[in-house]
């Protein structure tokens, strides 16, 4: 029987963090998670991204959302 996946929920970090989005890991993104810890970061080769676009910037939350659902 398989459960449920859990949902995204926003949650407000601080006054300059707007539009947070989390939710816990599940199956092998919890183990890639438990080793890159145990590991001390060593296997974790990006921490952050930068590009340039033409989207407009209010739509970026959106895609970047939507893309993120699909990859999984």
């Amino acid at each position: 029987m398989s459960v449920p996946e859990p949902e995204w929920e926003q949650r407000i970090l601080s006054s300059g963090a707007l539009n947070v989005y989390t939710r816990p890991l599940l199956g092998s993104e919890l183990l890639i998670d438990q080793t890159m810890r145990l590991q001390d970061g060593a296997t974790q080769f990006a921490i952050g991204i930068q590009f340039t676009t033409t989207i407009p910037e209010r739509h970026i939350e959106k895609r970047v959302k939507e893309a993120t659902i699909r990859l999984r």
